[in-house]
């Protein structure tokens, strides 16, 4: 179960972040998450470190998680691997 609300947690949360729903730079508060998902802290907390090791979320410690916001040479470098990857297909 614990397991399955994570992965429902990353699913949501990374679909806000691709869809720009979520900004880059913004609070991500663990409690307002684990209210509006409906979980504990910990399983907010444990989907938010899945995000982190994605490069989706930055965890900056005693301020808590921000929507990662990517530098202009992380930014080129992800078009670089997308252009690459479907020149392929």
């Amino acid at each position: 179960m614990e397991a399955s609300s994570t992965d429902m947690i990353v699913q949501a949360l990374t679909r806000a972040i691709v869809d720009h729903r979520l900004q880059a730079g913004s609070k991500l508060a663990e409690q307002a998450l684990a209210d509006h998902f409906g979980v504990s802290r910990t399983l907010v907390r444990q989907a938010l470190f899945q995000l982190s090791q994605k490069r989706l979320v930055r965890l900056a410690p005693s301020r808590g998680a921000f929507v990662a916001s990517p530098s202009i040479d992380e930014a080129r470098q992800v078009f670089a691997v997308r252009r690459m990857l479907e020149a392929e297909m």
